[in-house]
């Protein structure tokens, strides 16, 4: 485990954790997950089709939202940060932008969950099924709140 304080770490250091810990992370985790959703779906689409759908009409467009969240931190939020720009209103209105896309998919975490009865894979699911729901439970226990 990193012993790191991240509140006392320098601002550039904390960037580059957050690009080589969560961005290389969510990049590898999210294709994987939706892949093994469609796997999923393919295979148990005849007794759990509607669960199924409806969490992929969920997951799909969080992992686009995920996507461009992930390129606008790396293009522009931190650009700005690391080479202290301070026009159109500084850093201020990208992590306004950031904050909501954070809790756009905390909410889609939230109606997954709903979807999925506590991520509570059925009786005949297979280990795909099961892997699935306990991957996505990892990724859905609740953030901390953010700092004012």
């Amino acid at each position: 485990m990193d012993a790191t304080d991240w509140l006392a770490a320098p601002v550039p250091a904390l960037i580059d954790h957050i690009l080589a810990t969560h961005h290389v992370y969510m990049k590898l985790q999210l294709p994987r997950l939706e892949a093994m959703l469609a796997k999923v779906l393919q295979a148990h689409g005849d007794r759990h089709g509607e669960t199924l759908r409806e969490l992929t009409a969920g997951y799909a467009p969080m992992k686009a939202e995920l996507d461009a969240h992930l390129l606008k931190e790396e293009r522009i939020l931190f650009l700005m940060i690391r080479t202290d720009e301070s026009h159109c209103g500084g850093v201020h209105n990208p992590i306004r932008v950031m904050l909501y896309e954070h809790d756009s998919a905390g909410d889609a975490l939230v109606q997954m969950r709903r979807i999925t009865a506590d991520y509570t894979p059925p009786a005949d699911a297979c280990n795909t099924f099961r892997a699935l729901y306990y991957e996505l439970s990892d990724g859905a226990r609740p953030a901390p709140p953010h700092p004012p």
